[in-house]
């Protein structure tokens, strides 16, 4: 099924852990033939466009200051495609 991977990692919708206040970069490269994607982190304010099928896009965002979890998805994929980022403190 379809489902976000992060390079060097095998498993489906990973958790995504990074550090409070540091800047991090997304990519998102779609390699879905016939499927447009998006990646989303609509708590941290993260929309990408949607990426049609050999596709990149990126963003950087700086992450909170406050620890927690977030959900991440592809919107129009919202049932396979989510994950959770989660933020520790330094």
């Amino acid at each position: 099924g379809m489902a976000f991977h992060v390079d060097g990692d095998p498993s489906p919708n990973p958790v995504v852990h990074v550090t409070s206040g540091e800047h991090v970069r997304f990519v998102l490269r779609n390699e879905a033939t016939g499927f447009e994607h998006d990646l989303a982190i609509p708590a941290l304010g993260l929309a990408l466009t949607p990426t049609a099928a050999g596709e990149t896009r990126a963003a950087s965002i700086r992450v909170p200051a406050v620890p927690g979890s977030f959900p991440y998805v592809c919107r129009p994929h919202a049932q396979m495609m989510r994950g959770t980022l989660v933020v520790a403190d330094r």
